[in-house]
């Protein structure tokens, strides 16, 4: 009898971002890490004597949860990697139900049905993770393994291992949370038995899902979800310096403040990189705007936010991390490996905001009128 443990990534950016990532490599955030160490004491006195994972980076990271400092090996494999998405890949969830509602329907409520231009297919998915598992076991008699993969591949597997196959059942499965694990059985005849699935008993306060709105209101998901669309000059050249001056008189009030030196920095910003001015919109609501400033370099390999700004109406409610997962798609594709932005020191909610999700203070500057606090985060990572 193998023993089988199929344990899903930490909670990843892509879940916060609330952005398509399958195999988009993602990064791990602060409260994954911190659901890496609460699997990492699940299975200190189990005896695993191997752990396989996808190649991707937030899989990698959580199995040293489990391998960890005890000299088990680790072994990366493809085939237990997440559903391919294809055009789908790092879209926002909530450009996916504006641009593709026939598919985001079929993704929701009937997924085996689901299919995007150069994607899997959940019956795909099953038969590659399937094969590959189906390999191990056959090298792994009576021994203890562990499987780390993803949420929609895991589920393709349960559903698969549970129906003989059939992915009409997929909505028979419920989506498992970060880090929470399966426990399987399998025989010399290749024969499985399910013995759990879905359990994240490890995490506590440390739960993704419970943590999330969009997860809690189910059907309301659009409340939560927003998509970008960038801006275009001459055209939008107005609302981009109304709000870099609804944002210059909210942090310093009306002094000093110069439309004309308003109107040339938000140009200056346009012409940095592609996409370096976006609004957020929550489906036909606009939520805030956001807009990049390519050129600046307070760090190398640094790539600089100048403005993140939520109308009034839509703070306080998880939508700025979004705006976030905004500048880290377009930087990321630049290459860049920081995030930096300026904070002004009286702004202490903007500062716990940035803190929350992993910009550290790095340098102050002192105009003689105000200081600012230089703050930064990673956004590449090597394993």
């Amino acid at each position: 009898m193998t023993k089988i443990f199929v344990v899903r990534h930490a909670e990843a950016d892509g879940n916060i971002y609330r952005r398509v990532h399958g195999h988009y490599d993602g990064y791990v955030t602060r409260n994954g890490y911190r659901q890496i160490e609460a699997l990492r004491e699940r299975f200190a006195d189990i005896p695993v004597d191997v752990v396989y994972s996808s190649d991707l980076f937030r899989t990698c990271k959580t199995a040293e949860g489990i391998y960890g400092g005890r000299g088990i090996p680790h072994i990366k494999c493809e085939d237990f990697r997440e559903i391919n998405l294809g055009v789908w890949e790092d879209l926002t969830w909530g450009e996916l139900m504006r641009s593709y509602p026939v598919e985001y329907d079929a993704w929701t409520y009937h997924p085996q049905d689901f299919r995007v231009e150069k994607s899997e297919s959940y019956a795909e998915v099953y038969l590659r993770f399937k094969a590959k598992l189906d390999e191990i076991v056959k090298e792994n008699p009576n021994r203890t393994i562990a499987v780390v993969s993803h949420g929609s591949a895991i589920r393709s597997l349960l559903c698969g291992l549970s129906f003989g196959g059939d992915m009409n059942r997929l909505m028979d499965i419920k989506w498992c949370d970060n880090t929470a694990v399966a426990y399987i059985e399998a025989d010399e005849n290749l024969n499985y038995e399910i013995i759990y699935q879905n359990d994240n008993s490890h995490l506590k306060e440390l739960s993704t899902l419970n943590r999330q709105k969009w997860w809690r209101e189910g059907d309301r998901q659009s409340m939560y979800n927003l998509w970008f669309s960038s801006a275009a000059f001459p055209e939008d050249s107005q609302k981009a310096c109304d709000y870099h001056r609804d944002a210059w008189f909210t942090i310093f009030g009306a002094g000093g403040f110069s439309p004309l030196c308003a109107k040339l920095h938000v140009e200056n910003l346009y012409s940095s990189c592609r996409g370096a001015i976006a609004f957020g919109y929550r489906e036909d609501e606009e939520v805030g705007a956001i807009m990049l400033d390519g050129s600046a370099r307070l760090v190398p390999d640094g790539g600089h936010i100048s403005l993140l700004y939520l109308n009034e109406e839509f703070r306080s409610q998880g939508f700025g991390i979004q705006f976030l997962g905004y500048a880290v798609s377009i930087y990321r594709n630049l290459g860049r490996k920081f995030l930096t932005i300026r904070v002004a020191e009286h702004n202490a909610h903007a500062i716990a905001f940035y803190e929350k999700y992993g910009f550290e203070e790095f340098g102050r500057e002192n105009d003689g009128e105000s200081v600012q606090i230089l703050m930064k985060m990673p956004i590449y990572y090597e394993l």
